[in-house]
């Protein structure tokens, strides 16, 4: 199943706003080294297209770090999902957190991720991601954009 397909099976089952924990396979994603250079995502997307890159399924990258301080200013990187990508998300079980954004709501989305990994007892391991899983189905909507968070978890005993 390719990333868009695994993709659109899950938002099917998803409530939004709302999240589900579920087995995530291997995926490969392309780091862009540069991202603080870039003010918003759309910022991005617009680099993306200049450079003549696929209007891909893009996202940021924030540390474990970050999501324990609840530090969300800047992301540690810009990625695209790409089958010939620099690095690999491992496979495993991740919290999906799924809202819609204009940019405006993005603290309250992150303060909502974290108090449902209080509420499920949850065992951050490694990264969050946060993605635009649409970005494939339409051009990057900068007013309101479909919005996933995503971290690998173990439950706690």
């Amino acid at each position: 199943m390719t990333y868009f397909e695994n993709d659109m099976n899950e938002i099917s089952q998803a409530d939004i706003p709302g999240y589900q924990i579920n087995f995530q396979p291997k995926k490969r994603i392309l780091l862009e080294n540069n991202s603080g250079n870039y003010a918003t995502m759309y910022d991005f997307v617009l680099d993306l297209k200049e450079k003549g890159h696929y209007q891909a399924h893009i996202g940021r990258l924030f540390t474990n770090e970050q999501l324990k301080s609840g530090n969300f200013s800047r992301p540690y990187k810009l990625y695209l999902y790409h089958l010939a990508g620099n690095t690999i998300i491992v496979p495993g079980d991740y919290l999906n957190y799924y809202n819609y954004s204009d940019g405006s709501n993005l603290e309250e989305i992150y303060n909502e991720f974290q108090e449902i990994i209080k509420k499920e007892n949850l065992a951050v391991v490694g990264s969050m991601y946060e993605d635009y899983p649409l970005t494939e189905l339409q051009y990057f909507n900068k007013d309101k954009q479909l919005i996933r968070l995503r971290v690998k978890v173990n439950k706690r005993k």
